[in-house]
C-alpha cells in the first residue's frame, strides 16, 4: 500500500462513528479485535512517518516534507542556553538588589550627614526647637563635625544662650576642642559674646586651655566685657567646678551602676523563681505520670481476670488523671517557654551592657565563644555545656580556614550560600524557589542543622535574609528575634508556612519539642569577624563563634620560626 493510501485509510477508520463501529464489530471475537487494533496502530505508525508528524521533527510550513529533527545536541544546546539566560537574570537581579541596598545605605549616610550639619548651622543659629527635634531623631549631644566641633561650640560661636543652656543641661561637655583646638569658651570670646562666655565660665569652661597656636581666650576675645569677664575670672572657681563636675560624673557612674546591677538582679531573681516553678510542675507531671501509669497497669489486670465491674469504676479515675496529666504538661511547658526567654533577656542586658561599655571606650570582647576546629560539633551541634541554648541566639561562626564550610557539608546539614539562595529566588520553577523552605521544615520536623554560609562578605546576609523574607515576609526577622524565639519555635507556628500539597507530611502533630530543640540555624562567614562597629550593630543578633584552626596556627607559627 502507497504511503498516501495508507494516511487515506488511516483518517478514514479515525472518522467513523464509535456507534457504527460497534454495530460493525458486533459479531467479532476478541483476538480478531485486537489483531484489528494492531494494524490501526501500525498504519498510525506509518501514516505519521509519511507525514513528518513524529515527535523529533518540526514542521517548516511545506507540508512536511522538508521538516528538521531535533537531535539530542540541539535539546542540550537548547537546555544551555537556558540555564544561562536563568543565570543571566539571578545575576542582574542580584546586581540590583545589592546595588539599591548600596544606594540605600548611601543615601541614608547622606540623608544623617546632612542632619548633622543642618543642626550645627541650627545650633550656630539658635533654633532650639529644631536642635530638639534632632536629638528626638537619636542623635547624640556631642555630635560634632569632622574636626571635632560640637554643637555646643558652635552655640557658643552665634551667642545662642537657649541652645547652650538646653546643652549644657543634658550633659555637653563645655571644654570640648574642635576645630583648631578651640573650646567652646574661646569662640565665644572671639565673637563677643559676652552671655556666652559668662554661661561657659559658670558651667565650668577653662579660660586657660589654648587654641593650636598658643592663644587663649582672653587674647582673642572681642569687647570690653568679654574682655573684662575674662580678665577678673577667678581660675580657682574653674577648678571647684572642673572638681565638682568630674565628683558628679563618678557618681553618676555609681548610680548607673548601681542601677544596673540591681536590674540584674531582679532579672536573676525573677529567673531562679520561675526554675522553682518550673520544678514544682515538674515533680507535679512526674508524679500524675506515675498515677495514670497504676491506674492503666490495674485496668490491664482487672481485664485479664475479667473484672468488668471494677474496671467501670476504674475508668472515670483513669479519666480524670489523664486529663490532670494533659493539664499538668501544659503547664510545665509553658513555665519552661518562661525560663528561656528569662534567660535570654538576661543574655540580652548583659549584650546591651557590653556594647555601652565598647562605646564608652572599654575593651570589651565582641566574641562569645572560641574554639578549635575538631570542637564545632560539640559547640554548635550538639551543644555540649548548653551555652548556645541557655545563651538563645542562633551562632554565627567565624572561620578564616572555610573548614567549617567542608564539616557542615558532610555532616548531614542542610548547606545554602547567600548566593545560592539568591539564584533560587530568581528561579522560574515553583520546587526551585521553595528548596529553603522545604529544608527548613524537614529540619525543623527532624532535628537537624541548616547551615547558611556567607562566604567571605559579612554583608551577603543581606542576601539570606531576603531569602527567608521571599518565604515569608518579616520570617527572617522573626527567627532572630530573641524575645520571640522559643514561642515562635512551637509547633502550631510552623502549619501557616507549609504548602498545601505538603499538608499531610507536615502537620502539626509531627513537630515536637524533642525535635525542635535540636534544630540548629547556623551561619557561617569564612573569615575574621567583621569591624568592631558592624559587629556592634549586627553582629549582637548572633551567638557569635570563632573557628581557630590548628593546622593554619602551625603554618603561622613555622612562617614565623
Amino acid at each position: 500500500m502507497g504511503t498516501g493510501a495508507i494516511a487515506g485509510f488511516s483518517t478514514a477508520a479515525r472518522q467513523v462513528k464509535p456507534e457504527d463501529l460497534r454495530n460493525a464489530l458486533g459479531g467479532v471475537d476478541a483476538a480478531q479485535r485486537a489483531r484489528m487494533a494492531a494494524a490501526l496502530q501500525s498504519l498510525d505508525a506509518q501514516a505519521s512517518a509519511a507525514s513528518g508528524g513524529s515527535a523529533g521533527a518540526v514542521d517548516t510550513g511545506d507540508g512536511g516534507a522538508g521538516g528538521a529533527e531535533i537531535t539530542g545536541d540541539d535539546e542540550l544546546a537548547f537546555e544551555l542556553n537556558q540555564q544561562e539566560l536563568l543565570f543571566q537574570k539571578c545575576m542582574r537581579a542580584r546586581m540590583e538588589r545589592e546595588a539599591k541596598l548600596k544606594l540605600q545605605r548611601q543615601q541614608k549616610k547622606e540623608a544623617d550627614e546632612k542632619k548633622r550639619r543642618d543642626a550645627l548651622e541650627n545650633a550656630f543659629d539658635g533654633e532650639l526647637d529644631k536642635l530638639l527635634q534632632f536629638f528626638s531623631d537619636g542623635f547624640p549631644i556631642e555630635t560634632a563635625d569632622g574636626y571635632g566641633t560640637t554643637l555646643l561650640s558652635e552655640a557658643a560661636a552665634g551667642g545662642a544662650e537657649d541652645c547652650i543652656a538646653m546643652l549644657l543641661g543634658n550633659g555637653a561637655n563645655v571644654n570640648k576642642r574642635g576645630r583648631n583646638m578651640r573650646t567652646p569658651l574661646w569662640r565665644a570670646a572671639n565673637a563677643g559674646h559676652s552671655g556666652a562666655v559668662q554661661m561657659l565660665l559658670r558651667a565650668g569652661g577653662d579660660p586657660r586651655t589654648p587654641d593650636e597656636i598658643g592663644a587663649k581666650p582672653y587674647h582673642v576675645a572681642n569687647g570690653v566685657e568679654v574682655k573684662t569677664l575674662l580678665e577678673c575670672w577667678d581660675v580657682s572657681i574653674t577648678e571647684k567646678l572642673v572638681t565638682t563636675m568630674a565628683a558628679n560624673q563618678k557618681k553618676i557612674e555609681r548610680e548607673k551602676k548601681a542601677k544596673e546591677k540591681k536590674q540584674k538582679e531582679e532579672m536573676q531573681d525573677a529567673l531562679e523563681q520561675t526554675q522553682r516553678k518550673t520544678q514544682i510542675a515538674r515533680t507535679e507531671v512526674a508524679r500524675i505520670q506515675k498515677m495514670v501509669v497504676s491506674y492503666r497497669q490495674q485496668k490491664v489486670s482487672l481485664a485479664e481476670t475479667g473484672e468488668v465491674e471494677k474496671m467501670k469504676e476504674l475508668e472515670p479515675l483513669l479519666e480524670n488523671a489523664e486529663a490532670e496529666l494533659a493539664t499538668a504538661k501544659k503547664v510545665h511547658q509553658e513555665l519552661e517557654w518562661q525560663v528561656r526567654r528569662a534567660k535570654l533577656k538576661v543574655r540580652d542586658f548583659e549584650n546591651k551592657l557590653r556594647r555601652l561599655a565598647r562605646k564608652a571606650g572599654e575593651e570589651v570582647s565582641l566574641i562569645d565563644q572560641v574554639i578549635w576546629l575538631k570542637d564545632l560539633s560539640d559547640v554548635v551541634v550538639r551543644d555540649v555545656g548548653g551555652k548556645r541554648r541557655e545563651d538563645g541566639r542562633w551562632p554565627m561562626v567565624f572561620d578564616p580556614s572555610g573548614k567549617s564550610v567542608t564539616f557542615f557539608s558532610y555532616s548531614g546539614a542542610a548547606q545554602f550560600d547567600a548566593d545560592l539562595l539568591s539564584t533560587l529566588m530568581a528561579s522560574d520553577q515553583k520546587e526551585e524557589q521553595r528548596r529553603l523552605l522545604l529544608a527548613l521544615l524537614k529540619h525543623l520536623k527532624y532535628g537537624g542543622v541548616l547551615a547558611i554560609s556567607l562566604g567571605d562578605d559579612f554583608a551577603k546576609l543581606a542576601q539570606v535574609e531576603d531569602a527567608f523574607n521571599f518565604i515569608e515576609k518579616g520570617l527572617f526577622n522573626t527567627l532572630l528575634d530573641r524575645s520571640v524565639l522559643f514561642s515562635y519555635l512551637l509547633p502550631r507556628r510552623f502549619l501557616n508556612l507549609v504548602p498545601a500539597d505538603l499538608q499531610n507530611e507536615y502537620s502539626e502533630l509531627m513537630f515536637d519539642d524533642e525535635m525542635l530543640g535540636k534544630f540548629v540555624l547556623t551561619f557561617v562567614l569564612v573569615g575574621e569577624e567583621p569591624e568592631k562597629e558592624v559587629m556592634e550593630k549586627e553582629g549582637h543578633q548572633f551567638y557569635t563563634i570563632k573557628v581557630n584552626d590548628p593546622d593554619a596556627k602551625a603554618e603561622e607559627d613555622d612562617g614565623e620560626a
